[in-house]
Formats: C-alpha cells, structure tokens, sequence
C-alpha cells in the first residue's frame, strides 16, 4: 500500500484518534481515513458488517456533526473500511475530554520513571 500523506491517513482501528483526524480533514481540504491499515502501510484488515458501519457513523455524525462517505475495500484480500470527508464548509470542532488525556499522559509517565 502507498504512504500517508496530508490527504491519507492509516489507522488499525476506529478510536478517537480517528476522529481527531476527520475533524481536520473537514477543517482544511479533505482526506480518507483507511482502517484496517498499520502506519507502515501493511494491510492487517478490518472485521466489518452493516451494524459496525453504523456505529462508526453515528459516533462520526454524534461527535462531529457532520456526515462521511464509508465503503468497505477489499485489498490483498482483507477488508477495509475508508472514510472520506469532504472539505467543509463551516469549521468543525471536536472536544476531546482533556482531563482523561491528561490523567492518561501522566499515567504513561509515571510508568517511565
């Protein structure tokens, strides 16, 4: 598989970080999100039906406001899910609790002292 770019961005699988990356491509000028893809570009796959679509979609349009293109892509045999967002047209925020990112950070920290 190609590399990320600014427009292409690989995740394993669907967290908040995956939503942190919608809310910028919507906020500058669009990209797909591959799940099921490491960094290094190596197809693991998803394991994906219609209910976990819709779950992903409602979390997308529940955080963000607003709603992504999805389609499951089959490469090398193994399914991915790739989410496209459109530029928009209106700024789109995502809070993120800062106080759970925050306890975690420190958690990580105290782990490497």
């Amino acid at each position: 598989m190609s590399f990320e770019d600014k427009n292409i961005e690989f995740k394993e699988n669907f967290s908040v970080n995956v939503l942190k990356t919608l809310c910028a491509f919507a906020n500058t000028d669009g990209g797909k999100v591959l799940l099921g893809v490491k960094d290094d570009g190596t197809i693991k796959g998803i394991s994906i039906d219609n209910q976990k679509i819709r779950e992903i979609t409602e979390k997308i349009v529940s955080k963000l406001g607003i709603y992504p293109d999805i389609q499951i892509k089959e490469i090398e045999g193994k399914k991915l899910l790739e989410i496209s967002m459109r530029k928009s047209n209106v700024p789109i925020s995502f809070k993120v609790n800062i106080t759970r990112e925050w306890e975690t950070r420190q958690e990580r920290w105290a782990q490497n002292d």
